[in-house]
This record gives C-alpha cells, structure tokens and sequence, in this order.
C-alpha cells in the first residue's frame, strides 16, 4: 500500500511539473534583450501598467513599439541592442494582466505576435493585430481568430484554435526588458 501511495504521488508531482513547464513555447525561438524601456512610453506604459499590452517588432533598423492604448515609439536596433540577437516569429506582445490571477498576482506575460494557429495550420507567420485601441485583445486577419492576452494567451474569438505562444519574460522595472525560452 505504501509503494502505492509513494508511485502516486511521484505520478502526480511528475504530471504537475509537465503541465507547469507546457505554458511556454520551446519550439519557437525567441530571443530580445532591450535596454531602453524607460525611453519608451508604449513599452514602459505595457510593463508597468496594468492591462495595456505592447506590439514589438523589428524592421529596417529600428524596433517599433505600439501599445493597445495607441502610443507608438521607435528605436534603432543597432545602438540599443550592442550586437544582441532578436529573434520572433513576427515580433511580441507584452503587457501585464489587469487584474489578479489566482496565485494573487499580476504577472507579466511575453507572447510571440504571430496568430499561433496560422502557423501550425498552415506555417505560416501571421502579424496579429489589436482589435480596437484601449483593448488588449488581439486578432489574426487571415484566419479570423481572436485572443486575449490579458487571460493567458486565450483564444476567445473564431474557429476552434490554440492559445498564443507564451515566451518567459524578465523586467527589472525600471529599464531592462528579457524574453526568451
């Protein structure tokens, strides 16, 4: 009865650790280090505020910044990042929940920006979009999807789907932001 009761509980640990660590993506790469956030109102606005979430992306250069509040910002990679990598499907979404989850906190999430479902459909990687300014909620225009990543990445809107992909993030509060997996 003992061996029992002892396999059991090594069953349950083991089944708690893989569903703890199953939160985040580790098929994707992902990688950004920016040292900048007190310079960046969308950002800064995404990080230390509650319910406002932040688009970052990189092109021709620069990294841009938009949040769900409508604040927008750009920076150049090259004088920020010292030579770091960045590496996302389409860019992030980053933000902190607005309200507490059921541990009593409001932790930070870090999500890939691209629609999780085009790409395991169809590889493809899709820029999701905020739906309307002052909502955190994101949407796919190809494949109508909807997800909300005040509540964990959640597909709460469209065809049947998978929830965003979720990356670990590191905040300093003040001015340096790490997502990676």
């Amino acid at each position: 009865m003992k061996r029992l009761l002892l396999g059991l509980i090594v069953l349950l640990t083991l089944t708690a650790c893989e569903d703890a660590e199953s939160e985040f993506d580790t098929t994707h790469r992902a990688a950004f280090l920016y040292r900048n956030v007190a310079t960046q109102s969308p950002l800064r606005s995404a990080l230390n505020g509650f319910g406002i979430y932040c688009r970052v992306t990189a092109s021709a250069g620069l990294y841009h910044f938009y949040n769900s509040d409508g604040l927008e910002g750009q920076d150049n990679i090259l004088a920020i990042a010292g030579g770091r990598p960045y590496n996302a499907l389409c860019g992030f979404i980053v933000g902190r929940r607005s309200n507490l989850d059921m541990k009593g906190r409001q932790p930070l999430y870090a999500y890939d920006l691209a629609c999780p479902n085009c790409d395991r459909e169809s590889a493809l990687s899709v820029p999701l979009y905020f739906v309307a300014r002052g909502d955190a909620c994101v949407t796919c225009r190809r494949c109508q999807r909807v997800y909300n990543p005040d509540e964990a990445g959640q597909l709460v809107g469209g065809p049947k789907g998978i929830h965003l992909i979720r990356y670990h993030i590191d905040y300093d509060g003040m001015n340096i932001l790490q997502i990676y997996n």
